[in-house]
């Protein structure tokens, strides 16, 4: 399922998260033995093309439709998977710096103006060059703690999706 949308938090009273960041006891060993293994490469990059349900599985674009990183998992402090009155959200947490929040917003206000680096309006959010979603960005800047994700009716798609990020996010 695509997601519809990428917009900020409005409401009054925090949503019951039901996802969050592993423990430490969750991040893998490498096969050798040797230490944990490489973090995995969570990137968010602009959409190229201009179909907005994209070419690839779930119509989700291709990693070769995608332009360059914007923002990697150094940035990102955690998602979580919420259960909204809309349906389920995951909910990012972006540091509150340049390495987060400020190229999240130059990602979100490209994006926005559809301007010629992410002409389909979408931003897309790859692990290890799978992209995981690539949501329509609603509005061109963000707070570091009011970005959602509309997953639509799928728990479990949120929460893996949320799982995922944070995983990444917390393995850098």
């Amino acid at each position: 399922m695509l997601p519809t949308a990428c917009g900020s938090t409005a409401s009054t009273t925090d949503p019951e998260p039901v996802a969050s960041f592993p423990t430490t006891s969750q991040v893998p060993t490498r096969l050798d033995g040797k230490g944990t293994a490489p973090a995995e490469s969570l990137t968010f990059r602009p959409v190229l093309t201009s179909n907005a349900q994209g070419p690839g599985p779930e119509g989700l674009p291709e990693p070769g439709d995608l332009g360059p990183p914007a923002l990697d998992g150094t940035g990102v402090v955690r998602a979580t998977a919420v259960r909204g009155q809309q349906g389920w959200t995951v909910n990012l947490l972006l540091a509150d710096d340049d390495t987060g929040i400020g190229a999240f917003n130059r990602l979100a206000a490209s994006c926005f103006e559809r301007a010629t680096s992410c002409p389909s309006g979408q931003a897309a959010i790859v692990l290890d060059g799978k992209v995981l979603t690539a949501p329509v960005v609603q509005t061109s800047a963000f707070e570091a703690d009011q970005i959602q994700i509309n997953v639509g009716s799928n728990e479990a798609e949120a929460t893996f999706l949320a799982d995922r990020i944070s995983a990444a996010a917390y393995a850098k």
